[in-house]
């Protein structure tokens, strides 16, 4: 008896280690259609979207991914993957050779997208990961 009763503290304590969760929160998802121009300011006919949300401390994030699906959690149309950089005091995610800048806690990327893959994504997952490894809560976004 006195085995079980050493053993279910120490089942509880690795249950909830493997469902531990970044202290980082992110809300507010939202998600733009936008055009892109070439240099001379002509519309090319690649599409993308504007993706937003809000993060709670930027500081020690480390990633965001984003993946745009044909179902939440799915990645099967793109994934991108930005980073989370500082310069001097200002914090910046890089993504596809650009950097945004992110301003009161909200961070902006642009995601450039064929015709054929923005007609084919319903959905959008985005999630924060920080410098520990650990993910935030996910955050999902429905075109319909």
């Amino acid at each position: 008896m006195k085995k079980y009763l050493l053993i279910l503290p120490m089942l509880i304590g690795m249950s909830l280690a493997s469902f531990s969760q970044s202290s980082i929160k992110i809300i507010d998802l939202t998600v733009n259609s936008t055009s892109y121009a070439d240099t001379s300011g002509t519309i090319i006919s690649n599409t993308g979207l504007n993706v937003n949300f809000k993060i709670s401390d930027v500081t020690t994030a480390n990633k965001a991914e984003i993946y745009i699906g044909t179902q939440a959690d799915l990645g099967d149309v793109k994934i991108a993957e930005a980073i989370f950089i500082q310069n001097g005091g200002d914090y910046l995610l890089s993504y596809n050779g650009n950097e945004y800048a992110i301003v009161d806690g909200m961070a902006n990327i642009s995601v450039e997208l064929s015709q054929t893959e923005l007609d084919t994504y319903n959905y959008i997952t985005v999630y924060v990961e920080d410098n520990q490894g650990l993910n935030t809560e996910k955050l999902y976004f429905n075109k319909q």
